[in-house]
């Protein structure tokens, strides 16, 4: 359940620094990087809370398939 091109992609999109949302998420630097970097897989509270911040769906930030997306944050529109 690799996300880590999608969460560094959301970050680096919306300007902020590792250490921000870091910081948001009530852990340190060094532990986003490894989530960013793919060592390690965050938990579920995590990814629930950067869905939250980035205001996307949770599945949107598991499914790290970014050539299928239209831009990062770009949800289709319901008919």
């Amino acid at each position: 359940m690799a996300m880590n091109n999608t969460i560094k992609a959301l970050r680096e999109q919306n300007n902020y620094s590792q250490a921000a949302v870091a910081q948001f998420l009530g852990i340190s630097r060094q532990m986003y990087i490894k989530y960013e970097n793919g060592l390690v897989e965050p938990p579920v509270k995590i990814v629930s809370e950067l869905a939250h911040f980035y205001h996307v769906t949770y599945d949107f930030i598991i499914d790290d398939s970014l050539s299928n997306k239209k831009g990062v944050y770009d949800i289709p529109e319901v008919n």
